[in-house]
């Protein structure tokens, strides 16, 4: 009983943290000198990037923090003020709720991270994948889907199912569904998780052949603009921001096509997934930009860019008088001859 109770005591406060989502990361750095400077700690959190410091004090550092996901992905940069104003080298590693030590020389050479599943399980899974490439027993997407059907609670399956169906874009709708499918309850309680889910449902409905989701978003003059207004009309719903440079390149091919076609029935609503006000202002002046643009500043986070499944961009979806996509995805001179086809009719 005895020691039943002293191992609930000194699990408790783990429970606690993992609950609240508290986190502790405790870094030494392993040097026959003092060091001195700072180090940053930039992460990832509900989407979004945060940044935090802390001063070296005889050799070590302390963050704490609170997180609103599950797990994060943390960078670590050391600033050495006696030795250079760059940063010397840097750390990544996974760190869920909880207690994380690390140590490392000062060009952070020979990490050791104790304390993090979630790290434990990104190394077990390297490890894995390496070991099929070699050995020519499957993929690394064989690998990651086998590790989220057998780890259903793990922050990390979350982020690998993420991962191949936003940057790798090698899962089919089908195939995501089955695997968001899998993930424990907990897991679909987090807020990040559930907006996947959400991704997932958008790509699905927002294809050719079926009805465009309304949306309402506000003006550059604050305006509430409704796609619902353009009915009877052909418009072409483009997803672009200031920061996206291929956006801001395919820009003068969208704006030649407004001018060649405006006349014969063409519609432009741009929708922006900028999160600063002024530089999208900024990029609609310099771009010359004549029709209407939206946007609620909120990024990929933006509800209608959520509905439509985008995860990249420029994208774009031509949408019939009566609603309906007719195509999507339209560059260049791919754009041009689509709407030549529709409008020479």
């Amino acid at each position: 009983m005895k020691k039943l109770m002293t191992a609930l005591l000194f699990a408790s406060p783990l429970i606690t943290m993992a609950q609240s989502g508290k986190f502790v990361i405790d870094g030494k750095i392993i040097s026959d000198t003092l060091t001195t400077g700072k180090v940053y700690l930039n992460y990832e959190d509900n989407n979004q990037n945060l940044r935090d410091s802390s001063s070296v004090i005889n050799n070590t550092y302390h963050f704490e923090g609170t997180m609103k996901d599950g797990g994060i992905q943390v960078n670590l940069y050391l600033k050495d003020s006696l030795m250079s104003r760059a940063f010397k080298g840097f750390a990544q590693f996974d760190v869920q709720p909880g207690h994380v030590y690390v140590t490392h020389k000062s060009n952070f050479v020979r990490t050791n991270i104790t304390g993090s599943l979630l790290q434990q399980q990104a190394d077990s899974l390297d490890v894995q994948r390496k070991d099929a490439r070699v050995n020519h027993t499957g993929t690394d997407k064989d690998v990651d889907v086998h590790f989220i059907k057998n780890h259903p609670d793990s922050w990390l399956s979350y982020t690998i199912l993420s991962t191949h169906l936003i940057r790798n874009n090698d899962l089919s709708l089908d195939e995501a569904d089955a695997l968001y499918a899998v993930l424990s309850p907990r897991l679909k309680n987090y807020d990040t998780v559930k907006s996947l889910k959400a991704l997932i449902d958008g790509k699905r409905m927002a294809v050719v052949g079926k009805p465009a989701i309304d949306f309402t978003e506000k003006d550059i003059n604050g305006k509430s603009i409704s796609l619902s207004s353009y009915r009877g009309k052909y418009v072409l719903v483009d997803f672009w921001a200031s920061w996206c440079h291929p956006c801001r390149a395919e820009n003068p091919n969208v704006t030649a096509a407004y001018h060649k076609f405006k006349d014969k029935g063409l519609n432009i609503l741009s929708v922006s997934l900028d999160g600063d006000r002024k530089r999208w202002l900024e990029a609609v002046k310099h771009d010359k930009l004549e029709w209407t643009q939206v946007s609620n500043l909120e990024a990929f986070e933006d509800e209608v860019a959520v509905k439509y499944g985008i995860h990249a961009i420029p994208a774009n979806f031509l949408i019939s008088p009566d609603g309906i996509i007719v195509a999507k995805d339209l560059r260049g001179e791919e754009l041009d001859k689509e709407l030549t086809k529709i409008f020479s009719k």
